[in-house]
């Protein structure tokens, strides 16, 4: 009688230990897509700086510079109106 018990009890930790195994195996999984997501985001953030870095450094671009931040940012010289018509 005893060793039934023992051994229905290894079988119900066994099965036990290998779903919770399955579990994290999935989790792990989730984790590491969400992970490869974010790298490809930084990757993307990253370039779009290495661009913007460059716009900035370049002495000829600064009229696209000023353009840029009145268009996106709506900024403008003290005492200064402009319009933006689309």
């Amino acid at each position: 009688m005893r060793s039934k018990l023992l051994r229905i009890a290894v079988i119900a930790l066994s099965v036990y230990l290998l779903v919770r195994l399955f579990a994290v195996l999935h989790d792990y999984h989730e984790l590491n897509k969400d992970y490869q997501n974010e790298l490809k985001t930084k990757e993307r953030y990253e370039d779009r700086n290495a661009e913007l870095k460059s716009i900035c450094n370049d002495k000829s671009k600064e009229k696209m510079i000023e353009n840029a931040a009145r268009e996106r940012f709506g900024f403008a010289y003290p005492n200064e109106e402009f319009y933006i018509a689309h």
